[in-house]
C-alpha cells in the first residue's frame, strides 16, 4: 500500500516523502526476490483525483499491480 496523496508532497528529514516511500518499497522488493513462493501486489491511493474534485480519498484507491509472484520488478516500474 503506497499513499500517493498530495501529503507525500512534504518534507521527511530532507526529502520529499513520495522520493522516500518509493526508494523504500523498491529496496523492499529487492531483497523480497530470495523468499520462495511469495506472492506481493501494489496498492496505491490518493493518485486518481486532484484536490479539486473534493474529498474523495474513500474511492482513491487501486490495485495496481495484482498479486503474483515475481512480479517485484512490475512494482517497482510502477513505482517511477
Amino acid at each position: 500500500m503506497l499513499d500517493a496523496s498530495q501529503s507525500m508532497l512534504g518534507q521527511w528529514s530532507g526529502e520529499q516523502k513520495m522520493v522516500v516511500a518509493t526508494r523504500l518499497l523498491s529496496n523492499l522488493m529487492d531483497s523480497l526476490k530470495k523468499v520462495e513462493h511469495l506472492e506481493v501486489a501494489l496498492r496505491i491511493y490518493g493518485h486518481q483525483y486532484s484536490v479539486a474534485t473534493g474529498n474523495r480519498s474513500c474511492e482513491d484507491s487501486k490495485l495496481e499491480v495484482p498479486f503474483k509472484s515475481n512480479n517485484y520488478e512490475a512494482i517497482k516500474t510502477k513505482l517511477k
